[in-house]
């Protein structure tokens, strides 16, 4: 993956069933389902089957997650990143990141209140 490139959007919502058939009926998306440990979020397809977006229930992992769109971007180091991000008057939201190694994701706000997720696997 490319740094800096946009790999993907997925909206949180309260009620992502409700959102799924939105998206289903004007978008032409069909979906599949992706087991969330209790309940599930959705991965939404084109007319090829495939993967375009994911709609999440704001709930679990999500809960602290922003509802709306988000873009995810793959930044090169995450650590320096999220340094970045303070420094230059954003804020972190949401960290999930694997120990030991900072790789995972981080929901942030621009200094405007905008979110996106930095993303480094």
């Amino acid at each position: 993956m490319g740094f800096g490139k946009i790999v993907w959007h997925d909206i949180t919502v309260n009620n992502n069933e409700k959102i799924r058939d939105f998206y289903t009926k004007i978008a032409g998306w069909d979906y599949d389902s992706v087991d969330m440990d209790g309940y599930n979020d959705f991965s939404m397809l084109d007319k090829d089957k495939n993967p375009v977006s994911g709609i999440c229930k704001r709930t679990g992992v999500n809960k602290d997650v922003p509802t709306g769109w988000v873009m995810y971007i793959v930044v090169e180091d995450l650590a320096e990143s999220l340094k970045q991000v303070v420094e230059n008057g954003g804020e972190i939201v949401n960290l999930r990141v694997s120990e030991g190694n900072m790789s995972g994701m981080a929901f942030i706000k621009d200094p405007e209140g905008n979110v996106c997720c930095l993303y480094k696997d």
